[in-house]
């Protein structure tokens, strides 16, 4: 389950970020590689992203993200 929420929680960060730098997830999905309807997935927490899909959504929108995503919740 916190894997989860892991997913949700580090989704809904990318999304700020993304909405308030004014960022269409299409320059996103263009970077990454993948389809608009994967960005979504991520950023709803449907589907997971590795650390470098992270950081490179990070680098898009010019950001960092120090949030460790394979940290363990007790």
């Amino acid at each position: 389950m916190s894997n989860n929420i892991n997913r949700s929680l580090i989704g809904n960060i990318l999304k700020s970020i993304r909405v308030e730098k004014n960022i269409p997830m299409k320059k996103i999905a263009s970077a990454l590689k993948v389809s608009e309807s994967t960005v979504s997935q991520i950023e709803t927490g449907k589907n997971s992203a590795t650390k470098e899909k992270i950081n490179e959504i990070c680098h898009v929108c010019g950001c960092s993200f120090d949030y460790k995503t394979d940290r363990k919740i007790g």
